[in-house]
């Protein structure tokens, strides 16, 4: 299907073949009312719509074949300011991990069961990252880490290990080398 969000808060999916509706969704919570959609995204998993309650962000998940909101209709996940960018799935931790404007990092299991929230402002970044999503080391032991770049090239690496509880396991790697030095090939 092809999804796209309204501005009535509701998803829509057509047939990729003939262009006729496959499902519409409206995307409301009973407590915070209708979500104004700011994106719909593809994942392993679900559709993926981000969007705003008044001042705050959300996450929901979305059947793409039903319309119908995963995890037998829970899968709305807050967070505290909106949404920045797309959700990034790591497959190595089946887990989706985003940004929002309060400086937050969140990190959902890919069933929206747990989630781990991460205070990127206490790290010292005071920006918002070109990049966050998953970095993988192949190493005896595996490793998958979630990393964060600044738009002045400071590396924030997290070995997320599970949801029980933020970590201050982070490290930072700051180049010696301003971006705007380095050469460009």
């Amino acid at each position: 299907v092809i999804a796209v969000g309204t501005t009535d808060s509701r998803v829509v999916a057509y047939h990729r073949e003939n262009g006729s509706i496959a499902w519409s969704t409206e995307v409301s919570n009973s407590s915070s009312g209708p979500l104004e959609i700011g994106g719909v995204h593809s994942s392993v998993d679900y559709l993926l719509v981000t969007g705003t309650f008044g001042p705050d962000g959300c996450l929901v998940a979305l059947d793409s074949l039903t319309g119908e909101i995963g995890r037998y209709g829970t899968a709305f996940a807050p967070t505290e300011g909106s949404i920045i960018g797309s959700p990034e799935y790591v497959p190595g931790r089946m887990c989706y991990v985003l940004y929002t404007e309060s400086e937050m990092i969140y990190i959902y299991s890919a069933d929206f069961s747990s989630r781990l929230v991460h205070d990127l402002s206490a790290e010292g970044m005071q920006c918002v990252p070109n990049y966050l999503g998953n970095i993988y080391v192949e190493m005896a032991g595996g490793g998958n880490y979630i990393g964060v770049v600044s738009d002045s090239a400071e590396l924030l690496v997290y070995p997320f290990v599970d949801y029980t509880e933020d970590s201050d396991d982070w490290f930072s790697y700051v180049p010696e080398v301003p971006p705007e030095d380095l050469p460009d090939d």
